[in-house]
């Protein structure tokens, strides 16, 4: 009666009344990209770093562990000790300073002759449009073993002298004189290490300043100079590198072991609360700010360096040559390329202190610096106290259950325990006890006190506190004589 479109129209309304629909080939909708591309490469390159940072984590714990196992544990002080802080030295001096060349190298060019290059950028061009890459490495042969020579008596010799003079001046001395300890002991192992360092910076600053240069090889040119001049003339610069190298890194322990100290104590809780991936970044960044410090205090001599090595005459006095040179360039000439130098030597300093931190941890040993007091400690000895302390392994000994007066602590030193067990005890016999082994109790001549850990320390007197005591007591008691009594002591010579 009603044609076909009509009905399809109204059926398509009632539920029953819809017609079969015919199946036809759908079309895949297609995926919407992200909102932010950008934030996802950002969170995938992150997730790929954390991922290599972890696995390379992994490996470095592995191999630390398999090293220590084959040394065994270091004891500072020993042998292995300073064995370990020497090649820690070649490592974080040797590989840093090969690194940085090309500053280097434009340093020293500059020192030589201020008007050779515009700028730092201008130079890189130039040496690179004329030599080529390779010519922008120019000298990386002798800096690598010469300061890899140097490294191992600087630090090697840093940690032996630091303990010679600590048990020189007696262990209170040394915390009391700490700056001096460092200064001193850097002094002496730097005079000896550039005496390793001198005729390799001789080579070095002849192959940099010399265009083209006209020596190809470290130890053939160690024996081109020898030939010539004899062996002074490898050491023709060694009182103005001890001018520049004895300073600088004087200033490099001493700063670092303040600074590296300074920001320990401003971080909530003490150095060993973090782990070594902090550690080793608190050591970079007081490496860093103690190489501003040592590049301004060495700079005149590291220009004074250079200029000799490279304009000192043969046979003339080192006196003369120093007055000639700086009739030359006169004071404001001593502070050339100081912008570079301290930009090489803050980034040089804070990846040598990292590097040897990073091998001191790899090896078991602690990292340098911040080793002050503990603020977490408790109230300590009340007075000197030499005894050796060790373990007595303190436990709180008693009945398993519940004994109807709480939780109680069944640990050392801590909080223990936090809530009852709440089971009933399995002995009549109440209450748990201390258990104080014989080993972690001395005698003393007032008292028995123990050594072992949680308590506020030990209350022990030595004999200077122990006289003062008595004296103020007999002096208190003297104030309650009589007047016959005064008279008697006087008399008989009593006081």
């Amino acid at each position: 009666m009603f044609p076909q479109s009509i009905i399809n129209m109204l059926a398509a309304g009632h539920p029953l009344g819809t017609p079969a629909a015919q199946s036809e080939p759908t079309e895949p909708v297609p995926k919407r990209p992200a909102p932010f591309p950008a934030w996802s490469a950002i969170d995938s390159a992150k997730s790929k770093a954390d991922a290599i940072a972890h696995e390379a984590d992994r490996e470095f714990n592995l191999a630390s562990k398999k090293v220590q196992e084959r040394t065994g544990k270091i004891e500072p002080g020993s042998l292995k000790y300073y064995a370990s802080c020497t090649f820690g030295g070649i490592l974080a001096c040797g590989l840093t300073h090969t690194a940085v060349t090309p500053l280097d190298l434009i340093k020293c060019r500059r020192q030589v002759d201020p008007k050779l290059y515009q700028s730092n950028i201008q130079a890189y061009r130039t040496i690179r449009a004329a030599e080529g890459f390779r010519g922008i490495f120019t000298g990386w042969s002798p800096t690598f073993f010469g300061y890899s020579a140097q490294g191992a008596f600087k630090y090697g010799g840093y940690e032996f002298f630091k303990s010679f003079y600590s048990d020189l001046v007696g262990q209170e001395n040394a915390h009391k004189w700490k700056t001096s300890l460092y200064l001193t002991a850097s002094a002496s192992a730097e005079v000896i290490a550039d005496v390793a360092l001198c005729p390799f910076e001789s080579i070095k600053v002849r192959t940099q300043t010399t265009i083209p240069p006209d020596i190809r090889g470290t130890f053939s040119g160690i024996s081109g100079v020898v030939a010539k001049e004899g062996v002074a003339g490898l050491y023709k610069g060694l009182y103005p590198l001890w001018g520049r190298q004895v300073p600088y890194t004087m200033m490099k322990f001493a700063s670092f072991e303040t600074i590296v100290e300074m920001i320990y104590r401003q971080l909530p809780g003490h150095k060993s609360d973090y782990n070594k991936g902090a550690q080793t970044a608190v050591a970079f960044t007081g490496g860093y700010l103690a190489g501003i410090l040592c590049a301004v205090v060495s700079h005149p001599a590291d220009v004074m360096v250079s200029k000799l090595n490279a304009n000192r005459q043969f046979g003339e006095a080192f006196g003369a040559a120093m007055s000639r040179i700086y009739g030359d360039i006169g004071f404001r000439g001593l502070w050339n390329g100081l912008p570079v130098r301290i930009v090489m030597i803050g980034t040089l300093t804070g990846l040598q202190w990292m590097i040897y931190d990073s091998f001191k941890i790899f090896m078991g040993l602690p990292t340098t610096g911040g080793s002050g007091e503990d603020k977490k400690k408790g109230q300590g000895n009340i007075g000197h106290d030499d005894t050796e302390y060790v373990d007595g392994e303190i436990v709180r000994e008693g009945v398993y259950g519940d004994q109807g007066d709480g939780a109680y602590s069944a640990g050392r030193g801590g909080a223990g325990n936090i809530g009852s067990p709440m089971v009933r005890p399995t002995s009549k016999v109440p209450h748990d006890a201390e258990m104080i082994p014989e080993l972690a109790v001395r005698g003393s001549t007032d008292e028995n006190y123990h050594v072992g850990r949680g308590g506020q320390g030990n209350i022990h007197l030595d004999e200077a506190s122990l006289k003062e005591k008595k004296d103020k007591e007999r002096e208190k008691s003297l104030s309650h004589e009589g007047l016959a009594d005064k008279l008697k002591n006087k008399l008989l010579g009593r006081k």
